[in-house]
């Protein structure tokens, strides 16, 4: 679990490093988020699968507890990365907020758009070591569910 959470945690580092060089809107997009979320589930499937094989039987809270542990470390590595890129480059948050400004039209009923652009502008976006233990804590929720996933197909009786 350790080790493929690392490699996991690597990746999603070098990929983000990458899209910082490459386009700071790219690596600050769901898209490039959810796709190193992708890396961690295979990161993940490949550490119970490891871990079964060797294993006479592997049942569900076996490979769910290698499986969470993966994503716990894994996503350690990422947050501690992305707290780390944004005090480098608190430029990050402008161009969030800019992000923003762009997408809530498309999802805002028209009679709402002067306030909640009004009320963005007031947001400051800067990320604090808080939010982002946060953003971390609230992450293991939704990596237990994917451990349980990941757990309940690679177990073996």
């Amino acid at each position: 679990g350790v080790k493929y959470g690392l490699l996991a945690g690597a990746a999603r580092v070098v990929l983000f490093v990458a899209l910082f060089f490459i386009s700071k809107e790219w690596m600050l997009s769901y898209s490039a988020y959810y796709l190193s979320v992708f890396l961690v589930l295979v990161a993940m499937y490949l550490a119970t699968r490891t871990e079964g094989e060797t294993a006479e039987s592997y049942p569900t809270q076996a490979a769910l507890r290698t499986a969470f542990l993966t994503f716990v470390v894994a996503n350690g590595v990422f947050y501690s990365f992305y707290y780390i890129i944004h005090q480098i480059d608190p430029g990050l948050a402008e161009i969030q907020k800019q992000m923003a400004r762009d997408f809530y039209p498309m999802i805002t009923p028209k009679d709402q758009l002067d306030q909640v652009l009004s009320d963005l502008d007031k947001t400051d976006f800067t990320l604090t070591l808080s939010q982002t233990l946060f953003r971390y804590a609230r992450s293991l929720i939704a990596g237990f569910i994917l451990a349980a996933g990941i757990g309940y197909v690679t177990r073996r009786n």
